[in-house]
């Protein structure tokens, strides 16, 4: 069986940011919920945790987005899991519209942890016949680097008191709300920019109760603004988030 899952979604109106375009926050949505509804054909979705007492957990993205579509739009996104190393999943995507314009790629890597010890699962034969083999192909020559580090000088912009309506059905943080995070601390004039790449790194979960705080940098030569998400005692480093 191929490794290749395709499955069409509309953007909703919570996909868009004001100017009726496709946020990086909506298009990371859609992203995860096609990557869920393959591994509910292969078995290991939400709804199976019960029986298979494992879950997804998704380490760093990367994306790239070439233009974006308005509300309404009908997506076709294409994703595969390229490989199975011993502990993590690499899976990438290709979107496109109706007209087959490539509307944005993207890489990923995730583990599977078990539910009840919350410690890292291996990957069996079963799992890996499960989803399919074939598709190899990776959308980008370079591979996220997962061992990125706070930039100097980043600056203090603003605490937050994590919410229970932040968190998912694994009990940490939803993966998009670090994007909520990482545009609340830009300049204001940057808020509603809808960057071309993003590169979200989770280096430790946050959950309910934590304080985060969030530094910003930007550099002039790379034109890279760096979100860099830390506890409330500075010692450990939750998320680092890029745009540009």
């Amino acid at each position: 069986m191929s490794n290749l899952f395709v499955y069409k979604s509309i953007i909703q109106y919570t996909d868009v940011n004001e100017n009726n375009e496709l946020s990086k926050k909506g298009l990371l949505r859609i992203l995860l919920e096609v990557a869920g509804l393959h591994s509910n054909l292969a078995g290991y979705s939400i709804n199976q945790v019960s029986d298979t007492h494992l879950a997804w957990i998704v380490l760093n993205w990367k994306v790239k987005s070439f233009y974006n579509p308005k509300w309404n739009t009908t997506l076709v996104v294409k994703t595969w899991p390229r490989s199975f190393s011993r502990i993590t999943s690499l899976r990438d995507f290709e979107v496109y519209d109706e007209q087959d314009n490539l509307v944005a790629i993207a890489t990923s890597k995730w583990v599977l942890v078990n539910a009840e010890t919350h410690s890292f699962e291996k990957f069996t034969p079963q799992m890996i016949e499960a989803y399919g083999t074939g598709v190899t192909k990776s959308v980008f020559e370079k591979e996220i680097n997962d061992k990125e580090k706070e930039p100097a000088n980043s600056k203090f912009v603003y605490e937050y008191n994590v919410r229970r309506r932040d968190l998912d059905t694994n009990h940490h943080v939803d993966n998009l709300y670090y994007i909520d995070y990482a545009y609340d601390a830009l300049p204001s004039k940057l808020w509603n920019k809808n960057f071309e790449n993003l590169e979200i790194i989770y280096k430790k979960q946050i959950v309910f109760g934590d304080t985060i705080k969030c530094f910003y940098n930007y550099d002039e030569i790379s034109n890279i603004h760096t979100i860099t998400i830390k506890n409330d005692t500075l010692d450990t480093v939750h998320s680092i988030v890029k745009l540009w």
